[in-house]
Protein backbone atom coordinates (compact mmCIF):
# COMPACT_ATOMS: atom_id res chain seq x y z
CA UNK A 1 0.00 0.00 0.00
CA UNK A 2 1.03 3.41 -0.90
CA UNK A 3 1.60 5.16 2.34
CA UNK A 4 1.29 8.65 0.98
CA UNK A 5 -2.24 7.55 -0.25
CA UNK A 6 -3.93 8.73 2.86
CA UNK A 7 -2.11 12.08 3.26
CA UNK A 8 -2.85 12.58 -0.41
CA UNK A 9 -6.95 11.93 0.15
CA UNK A 10 -7.03 14.41 3.23
CA UNK A 11 -5.23 16.88 1.26
CA UNK A 12 -7.12 16.83 -1.48
CA UNK A 13 -10.55 16.90 1.00
CA UNK A 14 -9.34 19.92 2.73
CA UNK A 15 -8.92 21.43 -0.67
CA UNK A 16 -12.55 20.82 -2.00
CA UNK A 17 -14.00 22.18 1.60
CA UNK A 18 -11.93 25.10 1.50
CA UNK A 19 -13.19 25.82 -2.19
CA UNK A 20 -16.68 25.66 -1.24
CA UNK A 21 -16.31 27.62 1.62
CA UNK A 22 -14.61 30.09 -0.89
CA UNK A 23 -17.54 29.61 -3.04
CA UNK A 24 -20.47 30.40 -0.62
CA UNK A 25 -18.64 33.56 1.03
CA UNK A 26 -18.27 34.99 -2.45
CA UNK A 27 -22.16 35.35 -3.06
CA UNK A 28 -24.29 35.34 -5.88
CA UNK A 29 -22.21 36.52 -9.38
CA UNK A 30 -22.51 40.10 -10.22
CA UNK A 31 -25.54 41.39 -12.21
CA UNK A 32 -24.67 42.25 -15.88
CA UNK A 33 -24.81 45.73 -17.17
CA UNK A 34 -27.96 47.85 -17.07
CA UNK A 35 -29.70 47.48 -20.84
CA UNK A 36 -27.77 44.38 -21.38
CA UNK A 37 -29.84 41.48 -22.30
CA UNK A 38 -28.26 37.92 -23.77
CA UNK A 39 -26.62 38.42 -26.94
CA UNK A 40 -26.84 35.21 -29.89
CA UNK A 41 -23.69 35.21 -32.32
CA UNK A 42 -24.52 33.87 -35.76
CA UNK A 43 -21.16 32.63 -37.96
CA UNK A 44 -21.46 32.50 -41.96
CA UNK A 45 -20.63 29.93 -44.41
CA UNK A 46 -18.58 27.19 -43.32
CA UNK A 47 -17.41 28.77 -39.91
CA UNK A 48 -18.09 27.56 -36.64
CA UNK A 49 -18.71 29.34 -33.32
CA UNK A 50 -14.96 29.68 -32.51
CA UNK A 51 -14.98 32.71 -34.55
CA UNK A 52 -16.85 34.69 -31.79
CA UNK A 53 -14.29 33.77 -29.21
CA UNK A 54 -12.63 37.41 -29.02
CA UNK A 55 -15.95 39.34 -29.46
CA UNK A 56 -17.33 37.17 -26.27
CA UNK A 57 -14.46 37.79 -24.37
CA UNK A 58 -14.11 41.64 -25.06
CA UNK A 59 -18.28 41.27 -23.63
CA UNK A 60 -17.14 39.60 -20.87
CA UNK A 61 -14.62 42.02 -20.00
CA UNK A 62 -17.29 44.71 -20.23
CA UNK A 63 -19.35 42.88 -17.06
CA UNK A 64 -21.53 40.56 -19.91
CA UNK A 65 -22.31 37.08 -17.83
CA UNK A 66 -21.01 34.00 -19.66
CA UNK A 67 -24.58 32.57 -19.64
CA UNK A 68 -25.44 35.66 -21.43
CA UNK A 69 -23.00 35.18 -24.35
CA UNK A 70 -24.02 31.89 -27.02
CA UNK A 71 -22.73 31.39 -30.37
CA UNK A 72 -23.88 28.81 -32.06
CA UNK A 73 -22.43 26.12 -34.68
CA UNK A 74 -24.33 25.99 -37.35
CA UNK A 75 -24.61 22.18 -38.70
CA UNK A 76 -24.16 21.90 -42.03
CA UNK A 77 -21.80 24.82 -41.47
CA UNK A 78 -22.69 25.45 -45.40
CA UNK A 79 -26.73 24.78 -44.77
CA UNK A 80 -29.98 26.74 -45.48
CA UNK A 81 -31.38 29.80 -44.07
CA UNK A 82 -34.60 28.55 -42.95
CA UNK A 83 -33.30 25.52 -41.58
CA UNK A 84 -30.66 26.75 -39.31
CA UNK A 85 -33.38 29.41 -38.20
CA UNK A 86 -36.03 26.60 -36.88
CA UNK A 87 -33.71 24.29 -36.35
CA UNK A 88 -30.70 26.12 -34.12
CA UNK A 89 -31.20 29.42 -33.63
CA UNK A 90 -34.83 28.97 -32.56
CA UNK A 91 -33.91 26.95 -29.27
CA UNK A 92 -30.84 28.80 -28.90
CA UNK A 93 -32.86 31.91 -28.22
CA UNK A 94 -35.15 30.10 -25.84
CA UNK A 95 -32.53 28.99 -23.96
CA UNK A 96 -31.00 32.29 -23.67
CA UNK A 97 -34.07 33.92 -23.39
CA UNK A 98 -34.53 31.87 -19.57
CA UNK A 99 -31.00 33.32 -17.77
CA UNK A 100 -32.34 36.72 -18.49
CA UNK A 101 -32.91 40.13 -20.26
CA UNK A 102 -36.81 39.96 -20.10
CA UNK A 103 -37.34 37.43 -23.06
CA UNK A 104 -35.56 39.51 -25.38
CA UNK A 105 -32.01 38.96 -27.20
CA UNK A 106 -29.52 40.60 -29.55
CA UNK A 107 -28.63 38.68 -32.32
CA UNK A 108 -24.68 39.31 -34.04
CA UNK A 109 -24.45 38.14 -37.38
CA UNK A 110 -21.80 37.56 -39.54
CA UNK A 111 -21.74 36.69 -43.53
CA UNK A 112 -24.19 34.20 -44.45
CA UNK A 113 -25.24 34.18 -40.85
CA UNK A 114 -27.38 37.54 -41.50
CA UNK A 115 -30.20 35.53 -43.39
CA UNK A 116 -31.03 33.20 -40.75
CA UNK A 117 -30.73 35.74 -38.42
CA UNK A 118 -33.04 37.96 -40.13
CA UNK A 119 -35.53 35.33 -40.62
CA UNK A 120 -36.28 34.20 -37.27
CA UNK A 121 -36.70 37.79 -36.42
CA UNK A 122 -38.85 38.11 -39.37
CA UNK A 123 -40.74 35.07 -39.86
CA UNK A 124 -40.71 33.68 -36.30
CA UNK A 125 -40.34 35.11 -33.44
CA UNK A 126 -40.10 38.95 -33.41
CA UNK A 127 -40.88 39.29 -29.96
CA UNK A 128 -38.28 37.61 -28.84
CA UNK A 129 -35.35 40.07 -30.83
CA UNK A 130 -34.45 43.44 -29.83
CA UNK A 131 -31.15 43.88 -32.25
CA UNK A 132 -29.92 42.65 -35.06
CA UNK A 133 -26.42 43.48 -35.70
CA UNK A 134 -25.18 42.30 -39.13
CA UNK A 135 -21.48 42.45 -39.93
CA UNK A 136 -20.68 42.10 -43.61
CA UNK A 137 -24.30 40.35 -43.37
CA UNK A 138 -24.96 38.81 -46.92
CA UNK A 139 -28.32 40.48 -46.44
CA UNK A 140 -29.08 40.76 -49.84
CA UNK A 141 -26.84 37.23 -50.84
CA UNK A 142 -23.63 37.38 -52.62
CA UNK A 143 -22.40 36.56 -56.04
CA UNK A 144 -19.34 35.14 -54.45
CA UNK A 145 -20.50 32.00 -53.81
CA UNK A 146 -22.54 31.27 -57.12
CA UNK A 147 -22.01 27.32 -57.83
CA UNK A 148 -20.40 26.67 -53.92
CA UNK A 149 -21.53 23.55 -52.17
CA UNK A 150 -24.71 23.63 -50.18
CA UNK A 151 -28.41 24.97 -49.30
CA UNK A 152 -26.53 28.53 -47.95
CA UNK A 153 -24.79 29.14 -51.11
CA UNK A 154 -28.12 28.70 -53.27
CA UNK A 155 -30.05 30.74 -51.00
CA UNK A 156 -26.99 33.57 -51.12
CA UNK A 157 -27.23 33.53 -55.33
CA UNK A 158 -27.19 35.46 -57.21
CA UNK A 159 -27.24 38.38 -54.93
CA UNK A 160 -30.33 40.96 -55.17
CA UNK A 161 -32.37 37.89 -56.45
CA UNK A 162 -36.05 38.53 -57.43
CA UNK A 163 -37.09 34.95 -58.69
CA UNK A 164 -39.52 33.92 -56.26
CA UNK A 165 -38.08 30.97 -56.71
CA UNK A 166 -35.28 32.13 -54.15
CA UNK A 167 -37.82 32.17 -51.53
CA UNK A 168 -34.97 33.50 -48.94
CA UNK A 169 -34.09 36.49 -50.45
CA UNK A 170 -37.81 37.22 -51.78
CA UNK A 171 -39.25 36.12 -48.71
CA UNK A 172 -37.00 38.76 -47.05
CA UNK A 173 -35.60 41.46 -49.49
CA UNK A 174 -38.90 41.67 -52.21
CA UNK A 175 -39.72 40.18 -55.40
CA UNK A 176 -39.97 42.12 -58.57
CA UNK A 177 -42.74 44.37 -58.94
CA UNK A 178 -43.16 42.99 -54.60
CA UNK A 179 -41.39 45.20 -53.06
CA UNK A 180 -41.41 44.14 -48.88
CA UNK A 181 -40.65 45.67 -45.58
CA UNK A 182 -36.87 44.84 -45.42
CA UNK A 183 -36.97 45.63 -41.71
CA UNK A 184 -40.02 44.30 -40.14
CA UNK A 185 -41.12 45.36 -36.64
CA UNK A 186 -37.91 47.78 -37.28
CA UNK A 187 -37.61 51.06 -35.52
CA UNK A 188 -35.80 52.82 -38.32
CA UNK A 189 -37.31 54.96 -40.49
CA UNK A 190 -38.47 52.88 -43.56
CA UNK A 191 -38.75 54.30 -47.07
CA UNK A 192 -41.38 55.73 -49.27
CA UNK A 193 -43.66 53.75 -51.20
CA UNK A 194 -42.64 50.45 -49.46
CA UNK A 195 -45.03 48.47 -47.23
CA UNK A 196 -43.85 48.99 -43.69
CA UNK A 197 -44.28 46.70 -41.12
CA UNK A 198 -44.46 48.95 -38.12
CA UNK A 199 -42.97 48.23 -34.68
CA UNK A 200 -45.37 47.84 -31.48
CA UNK A 201 -45.24 46.88 -28.06
CA UNK A 202 -44.58 43.84 -28.16
CA UNK A 203 -41.88 43.76 -31.64
CA UNK A 204 -39.42 46.44 -31.90
CA UNK A 205 -36.30 45.80 -33.59
CA UNK A 206 -33.33 47.92 -34.01
CA UNK A 207 -31.39 46.57 -37.75
CA UNK A 208 -27.85 47.81 -37.52
CA UNK A 209 -25.49 46.85 -40.69
CA UNK A 210 -22.11 47.30 -40.22
CA UNK A 211 -20.14 47.50 -44.36
CA UNK A 212 -16.74 46.73 -45.11
CA UNK A 213 -15.26 48.60 -47.86
CA UNK A 214 -14.04 46.24 -50.35
CA UNK A 215 -15.53 43.01 -49.04
CA UNK A 216 -13.79 40.38 -51.40
CA UNK A 217 -16.87 38.03 -49.56
CA UNK A 218 -19.82 40.17 -50.08
CA UNK A 219 -20.24 41.43 -54.01
CA UNK A 220 -21.81 43.54 -54.92
CA UNK A 221 -21.07 45.25 -50.95
CA UNK A 222 -24.45 47.08 -51.19
CA UNK A 223 -25.62 44.00 -50.04
CA UNK A 224 -25.04 44.16 -46.59
CA UNK A 225 -27.18 47.44 -46.10
CA UNK A 226 -30.52 47.01 -45.16
CA UNK A 227 -33.86 49.85 -46.24
CA UNK A 228 -35.39 50.82 -43.21
CA UNK A 229 -32.34 49.98 -40.80
CA UNK A 230 -31.62 52.42 -37.57
CA UNK A 231 -31.85 53.96 -35.67
CA UNK A 232 -28.71 56.18 -35.85
CA UNK A 233 -25.95 55.02 -33.81
CA UNK A 234 -24.29 57.48 -31.38
CA UNK A 235 -20.74 56.78 -32.54
CA UNK A 236 -18.21 57.44 -30.00
CA UNK A 237 -15.78 60.49 -31.23
CA UNK A 238 -12.81 58.88 -32.61
CA UNK A 239 -14.45 55.96 -33.55
CA UNK A 240 -13.38 53.81 -37.06
CA UNK A 241 -16.89 54.27 -38.89
CA UNK A 242 -19.09 56.47 -40.75
CA UNK A 243 -23.01 56.31 -40.88
CA UNK A 244 -24.02 57.05 -44.40
CA UNK A 245 -27.90 56.48 -43.01
CA UNK A 246 -29.20 55.63 -39.81
CA UNK A 247 -27.94 52.27 -38.94
CA UNK A 248 -26.40 51.46 -41.54
CA UNK A 249 -22.58 51.56 -40.58
CA UNK A 250 -19.00 51.67 -42.64
CA UNK A 251 -16.06 50.33 -41.11
CA UNK A 252 -12.98 52.87 -42.22
CA UNK A 253 -10.08 50.79 -40.40
CA UNK A 254 -7.90 48.74 -42.58
CA UNK A 255 -9.75 44.95 -42.23
CA UNK A 256 -11.47 41.84 -44.01
CA UNK A 257 -14.24 40.08 -43.87
CA UNK A 258 -12.91 37.75 -41.56
CA UNK A 259 -10.43 40.03 -39.41
CA UNK A 260 -13.56 42.40 -38.66
CA UNK A 261 -14.79 40.15 -35.81
CA UNK A 262 -11.18 40.42 -33.89
CA UNK A 263 -10.88 43.92 -34.61
CA UNK A 264 -10.59 45.85 -30.93
CA UNK A 265 -11.29 48.93 -33.49
CA UNK A 266 -14.56 47.31 -34.09
CA UNK A 267 -15.48 46.47 -30.82
CA UNK A 268 -15.49 50.81 -29.76
CA UNK A 269 -17.98 50.60 -32.78
CA UNK A 270 -19.87 46.93 -31.50
CA UNK A 271 -20.18 48.48 -27.79
CA UNK A 272 -21.96 52.06 -29.28
CA UNK A 273 -24.47 49.47 -30.61
CA UNK A 274 -25.28 47.13 -28.31
CA UNK A 275 -27.19 48.98 -24.93
CA UNK A 276 -25.47 47.16 -21.88
CA UNK A 277 -21.77 46.33 -23.64
CA UNK A 278 -20.63 49.98 -21.98
CA UNK A 279 -21.07 52.70 -24.66
CA UNK A 280 -23.33 55.11 -25.29
CA UNK A 281 -25.78 52.67 -27.20
CA UNK A 282 -28.43 54.16 -30.09
CA UNK A 283 -29.97 57.14 -30.48
CA UNK A 284 -33.63 56.87 -30.32
CA UNK A 285 -33.44 53.31 -28.96
CA UNK A 286 -35.64 51.48 -26.97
Amino acid sequence: MNRRAPALLQALLVGAAAAAVAASCAGPPPPPPAGAVPILFVHGYGENAAVWDDMISHLEERGYPADYLKAVSLAPAEGGTIAAAEGQLAPAVEELTKVGGGGKVDIVAHSMGALSSRWYADKMKPERVRTVLTIGGANHGTNVLCGSAGDGARDLCPAFATDPANAVQTGLNGALRKPTDETPWGVGPDAEGVPSVHADANRAIRYITVTIPNDKWIQPVASTTLSGAGPAVALPQGAAADQPTPGNLVFTAPTDHDAILHDKGFFAVLDAVLPGSGGPSVVGGL
